[in-house]
């Protein structure tokens, strides 16, 4: 988490320079937090070298000079087995030391502080594994689209993209709803959507629908593959906690299943 001063100089080529030759400086001051009681801040002055000393260090200078900062504080925010989550809070050089009012305020915090953390690091996991799995589909041609239960269309991947900029078959209106070109096609296409948004709200019992769409091309059918986006099973019928629909494209030859 940083203030935009900060982050403008993480990015800046005095920002990587720092983080190459001079970030390393830190790393006692890193052992020593990992030492300490979690959400109990802790002085630089504290940690090991007196304050004359650790103000002419290569990392505070330099750090003095382009951000004009001065003391700080350390925190550590959790504890695991094999890392933990640290926080360092700079004050202006003009301040000579650290006011006590500053360090309850920061107590106070803390804990939400760490949770964000958490939370944040659980979101970049995710993201992570999203991508890689839309940059899957879109190398193997398989369109993937969420879709709420109105037909509209929230989330979709390269692949159906280019699938719908054809209206060879299926199209999105200007009111970003999927349709299909031939009627009785679309009715079915509603019908689909309208029940495996039942299912997600453990009102009905439809996983899966398997539509053959055709296309005004004369090409290969498209074969769209409906489905709630997450279900868990029960005894009796398949329950989901989502209110959404997906929907697999893909250009191929009946009966090929796609996935």
């Amino acid at each position: 988490m940083l203030n935009s001063t900060c982050l403008k100089f993480v990015r800046s080529p005095w920002g990587v320079y720092y983080d190459l030759r001079l970030n390393r400086l830190q790393n006692p001051d890193w052992e020593f937090l990992s030492k300490q009681p979690t959400h109990q801040p802790t002085l630089d002055t504290l940690i090991g070298p007196p304050p004359a000393v650790l103000g002419k260090r290569a990392d505070y200078a330099f750090l003095r000079k382009r951000l004009k900062i001065g003391r700080r504080l350390g925190v550590k925010l959790n504890s695991d087995k094999v890392w933990f989550d640290a926080m360092s809070i700079a004050f202006t050089e003009s301040a000579s030391h650290v006011p006590w009012s500053a360090i309850e305020e920061t107590k106070f915090l803390l804990p939400h502080h760490s949770k964000d953390v958490e939370k944040g690091r659980t979101f970049v996991q995710l993201k992570s594994r999203y991508s890689a799995v839309l940059t899957e589909l879109n190398r193997v041609k398989v369109g993937l689209a969420i879709a709420l239960p109105s037909v509209d269309i929230i989330v979709e991947n390269d692949e159906t993209e280019r699938i719908l900029a054809q209206k060879d078959g299926l199209t999105k209106g200007h009111d970003g709803h999927l349709k299909c070109h031939i009627q009785n096609e679309n009715a079915k296409l509603n019908e689909a959507i309208f029940e495996t948004a039942n299912t997600a709200r453990g009102e009905e019992n439809c996983h899966e629908w398997l539509i053959a769409v055709q296309r005004p091309s004369g090409l290969s059918s498209l074969l769209l593959d409906l489905a709630p986006l997450k279900r868990q099973q029960s005894r009796t019928r398949w329950r989901v906690n989502s209110h959404f629909a997906g929907q697999n494209f893909r250009s191929t030859s009946l009966p090929k299943r796609l996935l």
